[in-house]
């Protein structure tokens, strides 16, 4: 499928993909390249509206319509404490599906990346926040620690409001195997704290991250200094791979690692079982490792331009009005280099009009692949 589809084909397929308003934005350690910050919120106010109205309709229970302008987005915003100069894409989503007539659930990062939920209803001139929260139920703030999933905020019946971060219930964990929501509701025109519990986080936690504990172990001897997985775009990824560069004494080497796929943690036969499992099984996976003939002068120019690469990524890739496009599909990297937490970037190659999360990067992975694409393969000992 390509990735860049029109908005209006990019919505169908949410549509089919997603029964339950969920948010569960990236949170990005990078902001957009932005010369003018006011004409980049009043295009992104526009962005919103036009999204959250779109959205309105798929709810499968209320299939009411939902119309809001840029200028009540702008209104909220400001509310929110953004201003029209402000230099920052805090905005992570306006939601307005689940909630109650006139009502609208407002995603934003603060500025230490951790989250702001907030609810903001339509008065007779303006909008006021009825209820906010930037800390959990425990005190803790809602952040996305390190090597966990981001915190998810989603809308349930009865206009339910329910929050989740992810943590470790150990510290040598490997994984963050514990999952905590707070879940509130409303009661007159403010939200209360009905409940709160921790549970065992799902498979698809655990299922990455066991994958990437078998890679770096299949990666063997030598320091490995990166790996890239690149996922096609239909799941379950049958052809994903992923290439590493490692460290010798006589030099950098290049290897492609390949291995099966064991179903989806998405589908029924693994979307009930905890993160532990789901990463025993992957670490523990068969890996097939080839040393690629790359010229020694061309693997150790790659070592050393990854070296020079400033890691942090944008939250999305956006259009050249700096909007996020928030893809779906289409072929996507993950990377992790040694020392520093995974990113995922979308795979934008022969796409005009669209900024990678991290272009330095993005152009480093298409010239390691490249250099495979060139290479001849034999089984590593």
């Amino acid at each position: 499928m390509n990735p860049l589809a029109n908005f209006t084909a990019l919505l169908c397929v949410l549509a089919a993909a997603h029964l339950a308003p969920l948010i569960a934005q990236r949170i990005g350690s990078r902001q957009p390249d932005v010369s003018d910050w006011s004409l980049f919120h009043r295009k992104n106010d526009e962005y919103w509206a036009r999204r959250a109205t779109a959205f309105a309709g798929w709810d499968p229970v209320d299939h009411s319509k939902l119309s809001i302008s840029a200028s009540d987005v702008r209104n909220i915003r400001l509310a929110a404490g953004i201003a029209d100069d402000e230099p920052a894409d805090a905005i992570l989503n306006l939601e307005g599906r689940g909630m109650r007539p006139d009502q609208y659930l407002l995603l934003t990062s603060k500025s230490d990346g951790c989250l702001k939920v907030a609810v903001y209803a339509r008065g007779l001139r303006h909008f006021t926040e009825l209820w906010s929260s930037d800390a959990l139920a425990n005190g803790g703030d809602i952040c996305q620690l390190p090597g966990c999933p981001g915190p998810q905020v989603s809308v349930g019946e009865k206009y339910r409001i329910s929050i989740s971060t992810y943590s470790r219930s150990a510290p040598d964990s490997s994984i963050c195997d514990q999952r905590m929501t707070s879940t509130y509701e409303p009661k007159g025109v403010v939200f209360e704290l009905q409940n709160q519990h921790t549970a065992d986080s799902r498979c698809w936690v655990g299922y990455d991250a066991g994958l990437s504990s078998a890679l770096w172990q299949a990666a063997g001897q030598g320091e490995t200094i990166v790996i890239v997985q690149v996922l096609p775009s239909v799941a379950p990824f049958p052809d994903r791979y992923a290439i590493a560069l490692r460290r010798e004494p006589t030099g950098v080497d290049v290897i492609r690692m390949e291995w099966p796929e064991k179903g989806s943690p998405y589908m029924g036969d693994l979307s009930k079982v905890t993160a532990s499992d789901c990463f025993s099984r992957q670490a523990s996976l068969h890996v097939k490792v080839m040393a690629m003939k790359v010229p020694e002068d061309r693997a150790e120019e790659l070592a050393i331009a990854l070296s020079g690469i400033d890691l942090r990524t944008d939250r999305c890739p956006r259009n050249a009005e700096g909007e996020c496009a928030m893809f779906r599909d289409g072929r996507e990297f993950h990377v992790e280099v040694r020392g520093h937490a995974p990113m995922d970037v979308f795979d934008l190659q022969g796409s005009k009009g669209y900024i990678s999360e991290n272009p330095q990067l993005s152009e480093w992975i298409y010239k390691l692949l490249d250099e495979t694409k060139r290479a001849t393969g034999t089984a590593a000992k």
